[in-house]
């Protein structure tokens, strides 16, 4: 589709004429467009501004990606220090250590397995005297 305006009065002998460019042509009327494209200010324009061109657009993003991943890494390890001092704040003030206590527990289940153990091997022995009589 091709949309063209004329305007004016044609005077005589005036002529208009049009045509495809030829197979194989060497015009790089797009080509040339597209890298002016690049510079030009078309990104963010407006009635109070001018704009930025695609590759001043395209740096203030990451730019803008880069600090913010930078900001987030700081703020994760400023709240992971926070976290492993407010831990150690309770553990001090409660006077409970989480890792002694599950320690505790794991002591006191094997010898809850032992206990059990010894009333199975009583059990044994007094069903084998049991038996005998």
């Amino acid at each position: 589709t091709v949309q063209t305006t004329v305007s004016g009065n044609p005077k005589a002998g005036e002529s208009f004429t049009m045509s495809m460019t030829g197979a194989g042509s060497s015009d790089n009327r797009n080509s040339t467009a597209l890298v002016a494209l690049q510079n030009s200010k078309t990104v963010g324009t407006n009635a109070t501004s001018g704009g930025s061109s695609i590759s001043d657009a395209y740096g203030t993003l990451i730019s803008t990606v880069g600090s913010k991943a930078s900001q987030a890494t700081s703020d994760n390890t400023a709240t992971t220090t926070i976290l492993t001092n407010a831990t150690g704040a309770q553990s001090s003030l409660s006077g409970v250590n989480l890792d002694e206590e599950s320690a505790n527990l794991v002591k006191y289940q094997q010898y809850y397995t032992a206990a059990s153990q010894i009333i199975k091997a009583a059990q044994a022995i007094f069903s084998t005297l049991l038996s005998s009589l």
